[in-house]
């Protein structure tokens, strides 16, 4: 007759879960908390002391010392700024940009370890990084002109504070390269004094400005009326009135009113007779 008991209570069963534990329980103080690691932690050091090590590995076993507890209100991201707390007394450094913004992005979103000694902390594939928040949107920047797609290393190699121009014009060179000799003559100065990454002035409307292109004015190119813009307030602050741009060439020598519009139109500067008054 078989007994109804079920497996788990016998006493092999329960022998069996004995062994295991005082296994378990030899390994973690043979081992310690290293036996759940799953993988070596960096050894790259940059030569500062942080946190009393300078680098990961030297934490050993310690998982503590960047993983809180789940009975902790803490998260990583606050271990992390124990001992990484340099970074927030850079004025100029972007993660004190991230941290004012509304939603802050723990710091394992673009810092990873455990991926051996040599392996680099940085994911540089960057998928969820909010690049949108500190002023330079990657929408138009997801594969490179190869077709590649864009890691940090392509936009940053000295720092990761802003963009390095030289690294735009390299870029933009490789596949338009007359348009970019002739944008660099024509419009001086950084390139993100103008560009956000969203291409804002590709197929640029200038119907929904408050100066609205019309006849001769729509066959000027932008450098001809914005000479030596350096920034967006320099696109913006162009006078609007006509002698502004004319007055160099005025035939006239200053001998009518500055109002151009009761002889004149952007059609022609030639107007009909009939509009003439004598």
């Amino acid at each position: 007759m078989n007994s109804p008991r079920l497996g788990c209570l016998t006493p092999t069963a329960f022998l069996t879960t004995l062994i295991t534990l005082l296994i378990t329980a030899g390994a973690l103080v043979v081992n310690g908390s290293a036996m759940f690691s799953p993988g070596a932690l960096n050894a790259q050091s940059s030569g500062i002391l942080l946190g009393g090590v300078y680098s990961h590995a030297e934490l050993g076993s310690d998982c503590a010392a960047c993983h809180a507890s789940f009975l902790s209100a803490a998260k990583m991201s606050d271990r992390c700024l124990d001992c990484h707390s340099d970074i927030m007394n850079q004025s100029k450094d972007f993660h004190i940009i991230m941290f004012a913004q509304s939603q802050q992005h723990p710091c394992q979103d673009c810092h990873t370890d455990h991926h051996g000694a040599e392996a680099t902390l940085t994911n540089q594939k960057m998928i969820n990084f909010p690049h949108d928040q500190l002023g330079f949107s990657l929408k138009r920047h997801l594969k490179t002109a190869s077709g590649a797609a864009f890691t940090c290393a392509d936009c940053h190699l000295l720092t990761f504070t802003r963009p390095e121009e030289s690294l735009c014009v390299v870029c933009h060179n490789s596949y338009q390269a007359d348009f970019m000799q002739k944008h660099q003559i024509a419009f001086t100065g950084d390139c993100l004094s103008c560009h956000d990454g969203i291409d804002r002035f590709t197929s640029f409307d200038h119907g929904k400005t408050p100066f609205i292109l019309s006849g001769k004015h729509q066959q000027v190119l932008c450098q001809d009326c914005h000479r030596a813009a350096h920034a967006i307030a320099d696109l913006q602050g162009l006078p609007q009135d006509c002698k502004s741009c004319h007055a160099a060439k005025d035939p006239h020598a200053g001998q009518f009113a500055a109002d151009c519009s009761a002889c004149h139109n952007t059609q022609a500067w030639t107007p009909p007779p009939s509009t003439i008054t004598r």
